[in-house]
């Protein structure tokens, strides 16, 4: 039982970490998924977040490049 319960809280930390680390990828698609659907205000809001919480990621060029081609498309 302890076993389980050990193997379970391991892989619970482990989910959790591969989440923080990979968080701003996961923003980024889902970012491009409310852009493809046509939610355009989500998929900014999601971009703009992206670029204030993870100005240094290497998804930040591509997500203000998002932003840069909506607002050309909104003009």
């Amino acid at each position: 039982m302890i076993a389980r319960l050990r193997r379970l809280f391991l892989f619970l930390c482990l989910i959790l970490i591969l989440a923080f680390i990979f968080s701003d990828g996961l923003l980024y698609y889902c970012s491009r998924w409310h852009e493809k659907t046509g939610e355009v205000k989500k998929a900014v809001s999601g971009y703009r977040e992206l670029l204030r919480k993870r100005p240094g990621s290497r998804w930040a060029e591509r997500a203000k490049e998002a932003v840069d081609r909506l607002k050309e498309k909104k003009e």
